[in-house]
């Protein structure tokens, strides 16, 4: 449901992480585990920040071939889908 596409780029000795249907979103770890964790810390803290402000969450995009996809927590996933159907 909430898997949001991502780049992963290699950028020295890390690996940085944006999302392009989340603009605020820019991270980086110093490896590809790290910064999978920082991406989906990332991408909750956005989606609550939408939330707080009462701003739709926009639906993920579909994956390109260079993109990676950064994918939520059950539990954030069941809060996100509850607020939508509210939103509407």
């Amino acid at each position: 449901m909430y898997s949001y596409p991502a780049y992963f780029q290699k950028e020295g000795n890390t690996v940085v992480v944006t999302v392009p249907d989340l603009p605020e979103v820019i991270t980086n770890g110093y490896s590809d585990e790290q910064a999978v964790e920082y991406a989906v810390d990332a991408v909750i803290t956005v989606l609550g920040e939408y939330m707080r402000r009462k701003l739709p969450i926009p639906a993920p995009s579909k994956r390109r071939p260079s993109m990676r996809l950064v994918a939520l927590p059950a539990t954030v996933q069941a809060k996100l889908t509850l607020y939508m159907a509210l939103h509407d």
